[in-house]
């Protein structure tokens, strides 16, 4: 059985069939990836901030419309998305590969990465966003929105600890994810 784990800061014990007695965090959610059940969860359908979590979604929809291999050129916005998050400093016209910026969105939380396999993936942000949500609501999530591809705070991005499990367990389905 593989858990899912969606949470804020989070003590968990390392024994499997253990449950944390205290469990700290505002939100949390721990899920069989394998079908779906939620085995302990707190506040679970809270609505929250994702902030660079939202990443997740983010890289697992764009590998299943990218190829890694392929080449991503950097649009003006896509190079110029830098709203005080972290960024590698990509410039306009710079080319680099789909699976460079899959492990800069995921490894370094690069902002500038996630808006170029946006932008790659569908055209542009607010396109891709598009998609996201409709990944969203064909997964079951029933808490959440977004408004962006990167995590950065906006009124109409939000999601749970719930929908968060299930955008990880669709995630670990996607081929290339987990490498």
């Amino acid at each position: 059985m593989a858990a899912v784990l969606a949470a804020a800061p989070l003590k968990i014990s390392a024994k499997a069939a253990e449950y944390p007695s205290e469990i700290i965090s505002e939100a949390y959610c721990v899920m069989d990836a394998d079908s779906g059940q939620l085995l302990v969860g707190g506040s679970a359908d809270r609505r929250m901030e994702p902030a660079s979590i939202t990443k997740i979604l983010t890289c697992a929809l764009a590998l299943e419309i990218l190829d890694p291999q392929n080449k991503y050129t950097f649009s003006a916005e896509a190079a110029s998305y830098d709203k005080g998050g972290t960024h590698l400093a990509f410039t306009e016209g710079e080319t680099c590969k789909i699976e460079d910026l899959l492990y800069g969105a995921m490894v370094e939380s690069a902002n500038d990465c996630a808006m170029g396999l946006a932008d790659a993936a569908a055209g542009s942000q607010f396109a891709f966003v598009k998609l996201m949500n409709q990944k969203a609501a064909e997964i079951g999530c029933k808490g959440t929105h977004f408004a962006n591809a990167t995590g950065m705070p906006d009124a109409n991005h939000y999601t749970t600890a719930r929908d968060m499990a299930l955008i990880t367990r669709y995630a670990l389905s996607v081929e290339g994810f987990e490498t």
